[in-house]
């Protein structure tokens, strides 16, 4: 797939990240480190702005989403846009639970084997055939460098497509938070702020 320049921006940690709760479109506060993840983003988004000053910055509409591209864009004077594409896989009737509980009660049942079985077998939530489209006709309609603020397993799929990696070998990509995935010519960067 050849594709414009995507900078993709995982949400900080919140809550229920922490509890281990199965979030989906439901919404949990950023925790302070998801926070400081944030902030390191933004210093991380800064020079590849001023590299790239026709990148258009797409939002989630969700809140984690939203509270991360206010802190991440700070200094940046660019306008932001929202698109439900790029919100979370809903997970139906899981979201509010913990993964350890949808694990010990399901595995067997539904063959729970990464994330994505997680996120796109859960009862009454979105297939990943809808989340492969939404995340496709995304990518499609890109036209220039763009910088998406997006979710964990989402961003799976974005990543994945913009690289042509098949089903299995997406879910075995990271999804750190605090990072940009910097994706060009098929070819994926993480980019992180040095340990201190």
């Amino acid at each position: 797939m050849n594709l414009p320049l995507l900078l993709i921006l995982r949400h900080g940690e919140t809550e229920w990240n922490v509890e281990k709760r199965v979030q989906g479109r439901k919404d949990s506060p950023l925790t302070n480190k998801g926070r400081a993840q944030a902030a390191a983003q933004g210093r991380l988004l800064q020079p590849l702005m001023q590299a790239h000053p026709s990148a258009k910055i797409i939002c989630s509409p969700l809140g984690r989403t939203r509270a991360t591209a206010t802190i991440a864009l700070r200094g940046i004077s660019k306008a932001m846009t929202l698109d439900a594409r790029l919100q979370e896989v809903s997970a139906g009737d899981w979201e509010g639970m913990l993964r350890p509980e949808i694990y010990d009660r399901f595995t067997q049942e539904l063959s729970l084997n990464n994330e994505f079985d997680l996120f796109t077998k859960a009862p009454g939530g979105e297939t990943e055939e809808q989340l492969r489209t939404r995340c496709q006709t995304f990518l499609d309609d890109m036209r220039g460098p763009t910088v998406a603020i997006t979710h964990g397993i989402t961003s799976l799929m974005m990543r994945g497509l913009a690289q042509g990696m098949a089903y299995d070998d997406m879910a075995m990509q990271t999804r750190e938070q605090g990072c940009i995935y910097f994706v060009e010519n098929g070819v994926e960067t993480c980019l992180r702020e040095p340990d201190n």
